[in-house]
């Protein structure tokens, strides 16, 4: 309901389409498994994990909707009081600048592989404002830090890997949890603002 209200598809099963009547104006569609893999690249902070393993993304979501002792149970508990609607909309808003940038910058090589680590930067921009609502112009502004700041680490560890002799594959670095903490160490880990 929430992204219906906000003029967007969310395509929760597959295969599912919308058609428009007359007069309807074209709407964004976003499949569920993008949401859910965005949030999990971004509020839980993993976007290596999200990267290499949509299944397993999907699988921990299963299992805290489904138990109690699982690592995402919590945001299950109450669903009337959870979080993870707007934070899923705001991984969505996130995800959705990152690719229409993505089309912009098409001819740095990074770029079609690193989704996930630049909505993860992005978030940790978001963070470190400390604003409690991320606006789509603020989005703009993150990417392109977080888009410098993608590039440089990328640069910097394909020019590491190959002084010492390895192949350097973006695909495969940007699976790799190292990444994400070479990105923390050289461009800061932002603190949790209050979620509203």
């Amino acid at each position: 309901m929430l992204f219906s209200n906000k003029g967007i598809n969310l395509i929760v099963k597959r295969g599912e389409q919308f058609e428009l009547r007359d007069g309807d104006e074209p709407r964004a569609s976003v499949s569920s498994e993008t949401v859910i893999k965005f949030w999990y690249a971004t509020y839980f902070e993993r976007p290596e994990i999200a990267k290499n393993s949509i299944s397993s993304v999907l699988q921990q979501f299963y299992d805290g909707m489904n138990s109690r002792n699982e690592i995402l149970s919590g945001y299950f508990s109450d669903m009337d009081k959870t979080p993870l609607y707007m934070q899923m909309f705001t991984a969505y808003r996130i995800y959705a600048v990152v690719q229409r940038e993505k089309k912009i910058h098409a001819a740095e090589e990074f770029v079609k592989s690193s989704d996930e680590l630049l909505c993860y930067g992005i978030f940790e921009e978001y963070k470190k404002s400390g604003k409690t609502e991320c606006m789509d112009a603020q989005i703009d502004g993150w990417y392109a830090r977080v888009f410098d700041n993608v590039k440089e680490l990328m640069e910097k560890s394909k020019a590491d890997y190959e002084s010492d002799g390895r192949t350097f594959s973006y695909n495969n670095f940007l699976k790799n949890a190292v990444c994400r903490t070479k990105y923390d160490a050289a461009y800061g880990k932002g603190k949790n603002p209050a979620w509203t």
